[in-house]
């Protein structure tokens, strides 16, 4: 993913490079005479020549990596067949199977699950993965962090501050339906443990009401 930012770049080193050969001048005193360097024309070919044997090498990387990487090797043995029944994702072929730690998530689990919330029309907070749930459902997201990816979307290191972070905006949302992944791609059990005081919170104001496949579903106590 880093290959096309490395070809703009050396493009424009590259360009930079050969515009100060024009700038710069350079002379060589050796014992009170001045010594012959090569010309800009001799350094100008050089740096070209340089230039396009790693261009080539640039170029031999991508179109390799392009025809090689498996990016979603995940689906190897996954068909796509059967579009899904609600509006917002009609479009969508939905993978059989999709497989998630063992764990097979069916196409009519989260048919019945977007269902779900649709009829429950309240604010939700999903943890960890199908964040996508919010813009499909065009509710915005009642927590700040895009999803639950620990050192890429929240630090490797516990931060208590984003931990409180979230449960406020929970409150402050009010949020009364949250949905919990039994499964998912780098385990849920191991992500909530970085936030002590959001299991606090669902511990002591939710009680589990549902279950929709790997979808844990728990419903706001009422006072």
């Amino acid at each position: 993913m880093g290959l096309p930012f490395i070809g703009i770049l050396f493009s424009i080193g590259a360009g930079i490079l050969i515009y100060l050969t024009d700038l710069i001048k350079i002379k060589v005193h050796y014992k009170n005479s001045e010594a012959k360097i090569p010309s800009k024309i001799f350094i100008k070919r050089v740096l070209l020549f340089l230039f396009l044997i790693f261009g080539f090498y640039i170029a031999f990387k991508g179109v390799n990596i392009s025809l090689t990487r498996k990016a979603h090797d995940i689906f190897n043995e996954t068909v796509f067949k059967e579009t899904l029944s609600v509006k917002e994702l009609k479009f969508l072929k939905w993978g059989e199977p999709t497989s998630i730690r063992g764990a097979n998530v069916k196409r009519e689990e989260i048919e019945s699950l977007i269902n779900f919330l649709k009829w429950e029309n309240k604010n939700f907070f999903i943890f960890p993965d199908f964040t996508i749930l919010y813009g499909i459902l065009n509710l915005p997201s009642p927590q700040p962090l895009l999803w639950f990816h620990k050192g890429l979307t929240y630090p490797a290191y516990y931060d208590k501050s984003i931990d409180k972070w979230i449960v406020e905006s929970l409150k402050k949302n009010d949020v009364k339906i949250i949905v919990i992944e039994e499964y998912s791609w780098f385990g849920t059990e191991e992500r909530l443990k970085d936030f002590p005081l959001l299991i606090s919170y669902i511990e002591k104001n939710f009680i589990r009401v549902n279950q929709i496949g790997i979808f844990s579903i728990y419903r706001f106590i009422e006072e």
